[in-house]
């Protein structure tokens, strides 16, 4: 199996050499597109579905049905990612983690995991060095990480295996964002929490939107694009959204909602939700929901 000792060059990641460094520790060669990914776990269930079509019409895909099954697994394209699938939690040991990292050494490994597995990082037992991915936050991160790269920028996958969450997100929160023109759009701020609703304001003006509530909107002025938080998928909440999506029906909404359940998210796309965006709130994913409601590319 090749050590990937060869030499690219410079100019297929950056001319940056710590970029160059920092892609090497992740074991991911820019020079080769697409990148070869290795699905490991059951592809079976609904909330995985999205994020399997995703990844297949992005990389060059190879299946392991289970971790278990790596001894005497030979995969034709060595991987640069192994996702590692679980519905719940406890569906692969320590062990089997490290099976597939003694296969693919210079692989990185990220966990694809299901709604149940939400409390394991609490409550259970994690696995080591394996950064934790939610089905509902994996269309975005995805993203984010693929267009960094193949534009030679480090995002998260090339940061140390032993980096911690927070060193993940300090690292998010230190890429500049390209410009977009979804920032000279006006946006309708819509939430029950006055803090929530502030935050929300705050972060539309450091971008250049302007902001409205409901009541500030006249039809000489309309807003295009609504951002519409909840707590929980609960029916009046989702009410109120089938009230202002057919009262506004020009405006596409981003509807914030808490640790959604596929379910959740088919209620929300009937009641006129056009992109669920998952709380805890991640900045730059509201920024690319954004981004993708105007028909823009990815701000990274």
């Amino acid at each position: 199996m090749s050590n990937r000792k060869e030499n690219y060059p410079i100019s297929a990641v950056a001319a940056d050499s710590r970029q160059l460094i920092w892609n090497s520790i992740a074991g991911i060669k820019p020079a080769r597109w697409p990148l070869n990914v290795l699905i490991v776990g059951d592809t079976t269930p609904v909330e995985f579905a999205s994020c399997i079509a995703q990844i297949t019409a992005a990389t060059t895909v190879t299946y392991l049905p289970a971790a278990e099954d790596v001894k005497g697994f030979s995969c034709e394209n060595e991987p640069d990612l192994i996702v590692l699938m679980a519905v719940r939690p406890g569906e692969y040991t320590d062990a089997a983690v490290e099976r597939l990292r003694y296969v693919a050494p210079m692989a990185r490994i990220v966990g694809l995991l299901g709604s149940w597995c939400e409390g394991e990082a609490r409550t259970g037992h994690p696995w080591p060095a394996v950064p934790r991915i939610y089905w509902h936050r994996w269309q975005s991160w995805f993203d984010r990480e693929l267009t960094l790269l193949a534009a030679g920028r480090c995002g998260t996958l090339s940061l140390p295996i032993t980096a911690i969450e927070e060193e993940r997100l300090l690292h998010l929160a230190a890429i500049p964002a390209a410009g977009s023109n979804a920032t000279r759009r006006k946006i309708v701020l819509h939430s029950p929490s006055r803090e929530m609703t502030a935050m929300l304001a705050e972060f539309c003006c450091s971008m250049g939107m302007e902001t409205a509530s409901f009541d500030d909107c006249d039809s000489d002025a309309a807003p295009t694009i609504g951002i519409f938080d909840i707590e929980a998928c609960h029916e009046a909440a989702l009410t109120e959204l089938r009230h202002q999506a057919a009262k506004w029906p020009a405006l596409r909404w981003i509807l914030l909602m808490g640790f959604p359940r596929p379910e959740d998210h088919r209620r929300a796309k009937e009641a006129g939700a056009a992109i669920v965006v998952s709380k805890p709130l991640l900045l730059d994913e509201l920024q690319g929901a954004l981004a993708q409601i105007a028909g823009e590319p990815a701000p990274f």
